[in-house]
């Protein structure tokens, strides 16, 4: 039976996602740190992350094989990160494989003043139909860059997306913003602040959200990869409904 994959990337360790309901049968590949020319190194910086996917040309399929997986044996891939996971998820949303990425869960995991073409090209494709990006972010600034938030915000532009009302599952943002399957919540200051998107928030999404769009894509009838979107987002109404 084909196994759904998820990517827990950044800061991250397998116990963030303890209390979250993930796929039946799902692999759970975590990626803790990234590559540093110094062997002291934490390596768990962004430029870490960036480099990691740089070393491995920003190929999905390469940093699988690198970990003894087959890409072609997994029904669904979600890419999910926290925090300085994003320079790991950009180069594979920008890579030649990105097409095989199903979900993208960001949690406080964007950072930087332009717009990063592969999150935007993944969240456009979202925002189409065609593929889930659940976005958390909060309004805690770096000393040389701006929020999670204020960078989604430019992120979106053009996108369309309009107020949501969440589930009561899942906690109460700031402000919701969704289209189809393009969802951002802001959750400001509190009260996860910045850890809490991955300790806190990213279980809730997996098990209100992710797993449940997986679940039904992956229905009798659904089809392969790429099948049965359109009737999974539209299960996801039961979650979230234009306000």
């Amino acid at each position: 039976m084909a196994q759904d994959l998820v990517i827990w990337c950044g800061p991250v360790s397998a116990s963030n996602l303890k209390t979250a309901k993930l796929p039946s049968g799902a692999r759970l590949l975590v990626i803790g740190k990234g590559v540093s020319p110094n062997p002291a190194s934490t390596a768990i910086g962004s430029t870490h992350f960036e480099a990691l996917g740089s070393s491995v040309g920003g190929s999905l399929r390469t940093l699988l094989d690198q970990r003894g997986l087959d890409l072609d044996a997994f029904r669904s891939v979600t890419l999910a990160g926290f925090s300085a996971g994003w320079g790991l998820i950009e180069h594979l949303l920008r890579g030649t494989d990105a097409g095989r990425v199903d979900v993208l869960l960001a949690s406080d995991a964007y950072y930087g003043k332009a717009v990063k073409p592969g999150y935007r090209a993944f969240v456009e494709r979202a925002a189409g139909g065609r593929a889930l990006a659940v976005l958390t972010t909060s309004t805690i600034a770096g000393p040389t860059y701006p929020s999670a938030t204020a960078g989604v915000e430019k992120l979106v532009d053009g996108l369309g997306l309009e107020p949501i009302q969440l589930s009561p599952e899942l906690p109460r943002p700031v402000s919701a913003l969704g289209k189809l399957g393009a969802v951002w919540c802001d959750y400001g200051l509190e009260p996860f602040k910045h850890v809490g998107h991955a300790t806190k928030l990213a279980p809730l999404y997996f098990t209100h959200v992710i797993t449940p769009y997986l679940e039904r894509r992956a229905l009798p009838g659904a089809g392969g990869v790429g099948d049965g979107i359109a009737e999974a987002l539209a299960a996801l109404g039961l979650m979230w409904a234009l306000s």
